[in-house]
C-alpha cells in the first residue's frame, strides 16, 4: 500500500496522512481560515472540501476555497467553485469580480467581462459608470486594451460628461494602434475638462503618430503650460521636435525631461540619449542610455540605441554585441534586427545583413514605408522564376531606387519578365536600364505579373555580395531628347565642368550631419574649372550666396525630372556630391564622383575605404570628426587641382 506524506503543522508520523476528526460544518470551516491564515494551504484545502461535504448549499465554503485557489494561481478550479457560489447566492458583486479576474487570467474574454458587467449591475445606479471606469482600468492595467475599451465604452454610455472614461479609452486604443479614435477622443475629454493636462500630453502623442506634427507640439505646450513639471510630456516633446529636425529644442527638452525625472526615468534618459546622439555626442549619448537600463534593465529600446551609439564611435563589433542583448530581451523588437543589419552591411558582412534587412516593414521609424498589399505572392528569391512576370516596386527613397536599378539586368538574364513601378518623376530616366519588359509604370494597375518584389529586397533575393555585384556601368544612360536639350543648352565646352551637389532632403533623419553649408564649398571655386549646381531645390540663403559669388550656374528652374538631371550629370567631367540621390545618379552614369561623407556615413558606404563596390567611379572623402568638413573639402580640392 503506497504512502503519502504527512502534512507539517498537524502532528503524526511524517509517512502517513492524519484523517480529520468528525467536526460540523461550521467548525471545519473555521479550521479551514485559520489553516489559510496560518499559510498551511494544502491544510486549508483539505478541510474546507470537508466543510463543503458537510454543508453543500453554504455559498461561504467555496467562495473562499474558490478565491484561496486564485491566490494560487489555479484559476479553472477557482471559477468552478464561484460558480457553485453564485448558484447558491448570484447577488454577490465581489465574487463576479473575482470570477471575472480569473476568466480574464483563463484568457475567456467574454465571459469575463460578462461577469464584471453583472456585478457593476448590483451597484447603485448612481456608481455603475465609476464601476466601469474603474473596471477599465483594471483590464489596461492587465495589457487587456480590447476588453478595457468595451469598459470604458459602458461607463461613457452611461455618463456621456466623463472626462476621464473619454480620456483612458483614448489611451487603449492609442495602444491598440488606433490613433485617429483616440484623437476623437481626447479632443472629448478637453472638451469636457479643459484643464486635464494627462489628456492634453496624450493627445499630442496620437497627433504625432498621426504625423501631425505642428499640432502635437500645440497639445504638448497646453499639457506644459497647465503642469510644467511633467517630465513625461517633456519627453514627448522632445521625440516630436527630434522627428522633426528641430534637433536643439528637441535637447533642451529632453535636458528638463531627465532633470525632472519620475515614474518615466528611464525612458526620458532613453530619449535624451537619442537627442545627444543626433548631435554625434557619443559619449555623453552611451551614458544617458546607461542611465535608462540601470531603471529598466529589460529596456530592448535602450540597449538597441546603445548600439547606434557605439557604432558611431567606431565600435563596432560591441554595437552587434548591443543588438543581439536587445534582440535576446526582445526577439520581435524590429529596431534591434534592423540595426544590427545595417550594422553588418557596413562591415561588408552582407550574407548576415541583408536578410535581417528585411525587419524595416516593422521598425518605429516615423514615416517608414509600409509593404505593399499587391494580390500576388512577394518573391525573395527562393524560388526560379525563368519564364515568369515579376513586378519590381520603389520604395524609400530616388538615391534607393537609383541604387538598384542595377539589378534588373541580372533578373533579366535570368529569364524573367521584369516591369517595374517607379516614384514620380524618375521612370523616364529608369526605363534606360536594360531588362525591362516594359516601360516603368506609376501603378500597378494593369500590369500582369506572377510575383513581386520591394527594390531593396533585391541584394537579398539575388544574393549579393561585395564581390558579386553586377559589373555593367553604366547601367544607366540619358534620354535622346533629354541629351540634345542639354547639349543645346550648355553650348560648348570651354574648360571642365564640374557638378555640384551640396544639400539633400531636409526631411531626411540624418540630413543636419549628411548636408554641407553651401559657404564651405567655396574654397573649391577657385579651381581651373566651370562649376554647375545639380541642386534642384535649395535651402534659404542658397540663391543669394550663388548670386553674391557668381562662380557657381543655378539650373534649378530647368531641372523637371530626373531625365534632366541626368542630362547635365552626364556633361560634367567631374561630380562632388553629398549623400544624396545625385551622388547615385552619377555613380550609376559611371561619372567620376567625389562623395562627401560624415564621420557616422550610411551604411551602405562601408566603415573605413575610399572606394566602394556600388560605384568603381566614385572617391568616399570622410570627415575625421563628427561636423568638421574641413578635411574633406581640402581632400576634394587636392583632388581638383
Amino acid at each position: 500500500m503506497s504512502k503519502t506524506p504527512g502534512l507539517p503543522g498537524l502532528g503524526g508520523s511524517p509517512a502517513a496522512a492524519i484523517p480529520f476528526p468528525a467536526f460540523d460544518a461550521e467548525q471545519l470551516f473555521a479550521q479551514a481560515m485559520q489553516a489559510q491564515a496560518a499559510g498551511r494551504l494544502q491544510d486549508a484545502e483539505r478541510l474546507y472540501r470537508s466543510a463543503q461535504r458537510a454543508a453543500p448549499r453554504d455559498p461561504r465554503i467555496p467562495a473562499h476555497l474558490g478565491s484561496m485557489l486564485l491566490e494560487q494561481g489555479r484559476h479553472a478550479e477557482g471559477v468552478a467553485l464561484m460558480d457553485q457560489t453564485l448558484a447558491l447566492d448570484p447577488r454577490q458583486p465581489g465574487m463576479l469580480m473575482n470570477r471575472g479576474a480569473a476568466l480574464v487570467a483563463l484568457d475567456r474574454f467574454d465571459e469575463a467581462l460578462s461577469s464584471y458587467s453583472l456585478a457593476i449591475a448590483l451597484q447603485p445606479e448612481n456608481a455603475r459608470h465609476e464601476a466601469f471606469n474603474n473596471l477599465g482600468v483594471y483590464l489596461q492595467g492587465l495589457k487587456r486594451f480590447e476588453l478595457a475599451v468595451e469598459a470604458y465604452t459602458k461607463a461613457i454610455a452611461l455618463e456621456p460628461e466623463f472626462p476621464e472614461a473619454w480620456g483612458n479609452r483614448a489611451i487603449s486604443r492609442l495602444t491598440l494602434g488606433q490613433p485617429a479614435l483616440a484623437l476623437a477622443d481626447f479632443d472629448k475629454a478637453v472638451a469636457l475638462k479643459p484643464d486635464y493636462a494627462d489628456a492634453w500630453t496624450n493627445r499630442g502623442v496620437a497627433l504625432q503618430e498621426l504625423g501631425r506634427l505642428d499640432e502635437a507640439l500645440q497639445s504638448f505646450d497646453r499639457a506644459l503650460g497647465l503642469d510644467p513639471a511633467a517630465g513625461q510630456t517633456w519627453n514627448n516633446l522632445s521625440m516630436t521636435l527630434q522627428t522633426m529636425g528641430r534637433f536643439d529644442e528637441s535637447m533642451e527638452a529632453s535636458t528638463r525631461a531627465v532633470e525632472l525625472g519620475g515614474e518615466e526615468a528611464s525612458d526620458s534618459w532613453n530619449n535624451h540619449g537619442i537627442a545627444l546622439q543626433t548631435h554625434n555626442r557619443f559619449d555623453e549619448a552611451i551614458a544617458a542610455f546607461d542611465k535608462s537600463l540601470a531603471g529598466n534593465p529589460a529596456s530592448a529600446a535602450a540597449l538597441s540605441n546603445r548600439g547606434l551609439a557605439l557604432q558611431g564611435l567606431g565600435r563596432h563589433e560591441e554595437a552587434l554585441a548591443a543588438f543581439d542583448s536587445a534582440i535576446a530581451l526582445k526577439p520581435d523588437h524590429a529596431d534591434a534586427h534592423w540595426n544590427k543589419a545595417i550594422g553588418l552591411i557596413a562591415l561588408g558582412r552582407w550574407a548576415e545583413g541583408w536578410p535581417l534587412f528585411e525587419w524595416r516593414w516593422k521598425r518605429s521609424e516615423p514615416g517608414a514605408d509600409p509593404p505593399r498589399d499587391l494580390g500576388r505572392p512577394a518573391w525573395l528569391g527562393e524560388s526560379d522564376l525563368n519564364g515568369k512576370t515579376l513586378l519590381v516596386w520603389a520604395e524609400q527613397g530616388f538615391g534607393d531606387t537609383l541604387q538598384m536599378l542595377r539589378f534588373v539586368p541580372v533578373l533579366a538574364a535570368r529569364g524573367i519578365k521584369v516591369h517595374m513601378i517607379g516614384q514620380e518623376g524618375i521612370n523616364e530616366l529608369a526605363a534606360t536600364v536594360n531588362g525591362l519588359a516594359a516601360p516603368p509604370s506609376s501603378t500597378a494597375i494593369g500590369l500582369p505579373f506572377d510575383a513581386h518584389i520591394p527594390m531593396m529586397s533585391l541584394p537579398l533575393a539575388l544574393g549579393a555580395t561585395p564581390d558579386t555585384l553586377p559589373a555593367e556601368f553604366p547601367y544607366l544612360s540619358v534620354p535622346a531628347d533629354a541629351a540634345a536639350r542639354w547639349k543645346d543648352r550648355l553650348g560648348p565646352r570651354a574648360r571642365r565642368r564640374v557638378g555640384l551637389t551640396w544639400s539633400g532632403n531636409p526631411r531626411h533623419r540624418n540630413d543636419h550631419n549628411r548636408s554641407v553649408p553651401l559657404a564651405q564649398l567655396l574654397p573649391l571655386l577657385g579651381a581651373d574649372a566651370q562649376f554647375h549646381s545639380l541642386q534642384k531645390d535649395y535651402r534659404p540663403g542658397d540663391l543669394e550666396t550663388l548670386a553674391a559669388d557668381g562662380r557657381v550656374i543655378d539650373h534649378s528652374a530647368e531641372l523637371h525630372t530626373f531625365a534632366d538631371t541626368a542630362a547635365l550629370t552626364e556633361a560634367m567631367d567631374l561630380v562632388i556630391a553629398v549623400d544624396t540621390s545625385a551622388a547615385h545618379l552619377a555613380g550609376a552614369l559611371g561619372k567620376p564622383l567625389l562623395l562627401l561623407l560624415p564621420f557616422v556615413p550610411d551604411y551602405r558606404w562601408g566603415v573605413q575605404s575610399e572606394t566602394t563596390p556600388w560605384y568603381p567611379t566614385a572617391r568616399l572623402l570622410r570627415q575625421d570628426k563628427p561636423g568638421d568638413w574641413t578635411t574633406v573639402i581640402a581632400r576634394a580640392k587636392d583632388a581638383l587641382a
